[in-house]
Parts: C-alpha cells; structure tokens; sequence
C-alpha cells in the first residue's frame, strides 16, 4: 500500500473528518480482527494495540464530553473507541491525535456521518508535534499511551497539557503498572529502584520479548508505574488530583496479576492560583 500523505491545514485542531477529501484516502483500510488478548493492532509503524474495552477513566471523560461546550483531545485515540463514543454523547468538537493516518481514517470511517463535522483529525507525535493555544481545551484524554515515554517526555507532555486546559479543565490518564504477570520478576527491581531514589524506577528495554507470546504488538521500550511516581509528576505540574486508582484488569487480561494492571488518575487544573 502507497504512503498516505495528509494535506496540509491552518487549522490548529487538525482536519475536519467532513473534508470530502478523506472519501478518497485509505478507501481499502480497515480495522484488524481483534485477536484472543481482546485488542486489535494498530497501523503505526513500531507497533502498538487498542483495548477493545472502555475503563472507568475513559469513561469519565465520555461523561464529561456530554456537557461540555470546550473541544476536547485525546491523544492516541489509535481507532477512537472512546473518541467516538464521546463524539456521539457530547456537542462540542473533538480533536482525535494520533501518529498514523492510517489510524485515524479508519476512525473517520467508524464514526458517524452526522458527527464528522466535529471531528478533527490531528496527526502528530505528542508532545512535540501538537501546539493548542493556552487555556483552549476543556479535557484531554491520554490512555494506555504514557507507557511508551520516557520521563522526561512525561514531564514536557504534563507541562503542555496544563497550559492547554482551561481553568478547571480535567486530565484523564491511564498507564500500564508493573503489577502484570510478565513482569513479576521485575516487580522487586522497581521497588529498589524506587528505594534508591529513582523517580522513574519502571524502565524496561526487553518488553517484546515479555509480550509477544500473550499476543501483543510491542516495542522493548516499556514504562511503568504504580502511585508513587504518577502522583509526583502531577503535583509537580500543578495538577489538583481528583483520583488516583488502579483499574482492575485480572478477568480480562493475558496479563493478569492482582488487580492492579494499569493505573488511572485524573488531575485538574485550578481554577485560580490564589491562595487568598
């Protein structure tokens, strides 16, 4: 299949998913067949998967959507499960991030017509790739995508979301832990890397190997964390924390340990930074 090559554009949420334009590109694109781990793979080059579930946070960023006026962005939205399901409850625009086009036109193709006015399709590699004006986005979801950065990406990715969110605007974030059956040896090198003072102690660079035999399509860069760190790097960007809970993956996946398998938080930005 040829490269396909998005036109450019002004606008800074990305194209509009009602361009006639997208009828002509991908035409033979579809989504994959999930496989026996429930997730699908995804187009991107270096690999990746989307859960075919939607977790307590996403879903709280769906209800968000239904009330709210300001656009939202998630980012990663790979084949916009919970991208689409906010553009069918909600009125205001949502942006759909992601690195592949091909991602994101087979998104546009599972959404509804009606609702493609709304849409905007923003290809790019967040952080760096994404510029929104400051205090433009009422919420942003990013989920099961944090875990392929590094700190330091993190903390750059924490700072832009801050100055995107207006005042009061919410942070839906989920991450991978190290609480997984493949990495229960792992599980003691994190808490000493922790004791040891690391503020990122969940770096793997063998996490294809631990992967491929449960049916995932990974990079071996891998990144986890339990509170300790997630809360820090929240704090430290100036989010208020909402909640910070595991989510409870040990019936529906390969990789079930104690119902810890990923982590969600949801931060808010204040709505004033006067103390008086």
């Amino acid at each position: 299949m040829d490269k396909i090559v998005f036109p450019s554009h002004s606008h800074p949420y990305g194209l509009v998913a009602s361009e006639p334009f997208f009828d002509l590109l991908g035409q033979d694109l579809k989504m994959p067949e999930p496989n026996d781990a429930d997730s699908v793979k995804t187009w991107n080059l270096g690999g990746g998967f989307m859960l075919l579930d939607i977790d307590s946070f996403s879903k709280r960023f769906i209800d968000l959507a239904k009330t709210s006026t300001d656009p939202l962005l998630e980012i990663g939205t790979a084949y916009g499960i919970s991208t689409i399901s906010a553009l069918e409850n909600s009125t205001c625009p949502i942006i759909a991030n992601d690195i592949s086009e091909e991602n994101l036109l087979i998104l546009r193709k599972r959404a509804k017509m009606q609702d493609l006015h709304r849409l905007y399709l923003n290809l790019g590699c967040f952080p760096d790739d994404l510029h929104f004006s400051s205090n433009s986005l009422g919420a942003v979801l990013i989920c099961r995508v944090a875990h392929f950065f590094t700190g330091d990406v993190i903390e750059q990715g924490l700072k832009k979301i801050y100055d995107w969110l207006i005042p009061g605007g919410k942070l839906f974030f989920v991450i991978a832990t190290p609480f997984r059956s493949n990495l229960i040896d792992f599980i003691p090198i994190y808490e000493q890397r922790w004791q040891d003072g690391n503020p990122w102690p969940g770096y793997l660079h063998d996490y294809r190997k631990r992967a491929d035999d449960f049916g995932y399509n990974l990079k071996d860069f891998f990144h986890v964390m339990d509170k300790r760190p997630l809360k820090r790097v929240f704090l430290d960007t100036g989010f208020e924390i909402e909640d910070l809970s595991y989510i409870d993956r040990s019936k529906k996946s390969k990789l079930s340990y104690d119902g810890r398998e990923y982590l969600g938080a949801i931060g808010i930005k204040p709505r004033s930074t006067n103390k008086y």
